[in-house]
């Protein structure tokens, strides 16, 4: 297993010398502010939906065993419908010592005519007329977190976790399947699907400082550079946004969180590459309790 080490310690020291500085110049917001009060609650909770959300890149391929391969941006084009959902979860064990867990969810559909002489071919299906492409990347995130630097005002910290991410590519629309005697049959309506799981290790710090008494400014970055059995490639994700506080236990927020992915997947039942780019706004609603 190979790990992106140089560049993930140069990304924590960075952000732990620019702690270090928040942290000094903090002398303004007390302890017992609503801000101050969420960096010590032991439960915290994002819920959150992306509102303008960019794309950067989005390409993937995939194919069956002995079958040749789909490349879904070039069959489908570039125009497509997204779906995106976040949820981000903290409990501090102790003043130090915490647990991180994260849910993310990114599904794509597209739809084109197919011409009837020249289908797109998956396994041992042929679609052609009116199809959809759709695509999901799922990603569960478990960690853990120490904090380097605790004030009642400001905490940074870092750790590790894993992944278990889960692609999900699958073609619907009328097609003729090829039967193991050679025979054809027409389907109308039918799916094609591949789905594989790769968990995977990553590497993580964070930071959060209430700056004025309802006003949280928290940022996040998790990467890796990896090579592991059938997976090989990077992921990283930065995330930075502000909340706003009702009270200790309920706020709101705005984030701009930029993702990348690219994977490569060696397999019996799938072999192929999902390469996977956004970057974008979100907003969310923060629990404490």
């Amino acid at each position: 297993m190979r790990f992106g080490l140089n560049f993930s310690l140069l990304c924590f020291g960075a952000i732990g010398v620019a702690a270090a500085n928040l942290s000094g110049a903090q002398t303004i917001v007390t302890s017992d502010t609503p801000s101050a009060q969420l960096l010590n609650e032991t439960f915290q909770i994002d819920v959150g939906m992306f509102v303008l959300s960019q794309s950067t890149k989005a390409s993937l391929q995939g194919q069956g065993t002995n079958n040749p391969q789909v490349n879904f941006n070039q069959a489908f084009g570039a125009g497509y419908n997204t779906e995106r959902f976040r949820v981000d979860g903290l409990w501090r064990i102790t003043e130090r010592q915490h647990v991180e867990f994260m849910y993310f969810t990114n599904g794509i559909s597209r739809s084109r005519t197919i011409p009837a002489d020249d289908p797109v071919e998956w396994g041992n299906y042929a679609f052609s007329g009116d199809v959809t492409a759709k695509s999901r990347l799922s990603v569960y995130e478990l960690g853990y977190e120490y904090a380097f630097m605790k004030t009642p005002t400001f905490e940074w910290g870092a750790g590790a976790g894993i992944h278990y991410t889960k692609v999900k590519l699958e073609l619907d629309g009328n097609a003729t399947v090829t039967n193991p005697d050679g025979t054809t049959t027409a389907l109308m309506g039918t799916a094609k699907t591949a789905s594989v799981p790769a968990p995977l290790p990553v590497l993580g710090t964070r930071a959060g400082w209430a700056f004025a008494d309802n006003w949280v400014l928290d940022g996040q970055v998790q990467l890796l550079g990896f090579s592991y059995d059938q997976f090989h490639g990077h992921w990283w994700d930065v995330k930075a946004g502000v909340t706003y506080l009702f009270t200790q236990h309920i706020g709101v927020g705005a984030a701009y969180d930029s993702f990348t992915t690219q994977l490569s997947i060696e397999q019996s039942n799938f072999n192929g590459r999902l390469n996977l780019g956004y970057r974008g706004g979100m907003l969310f609603i923060r629990g404490a309790f």
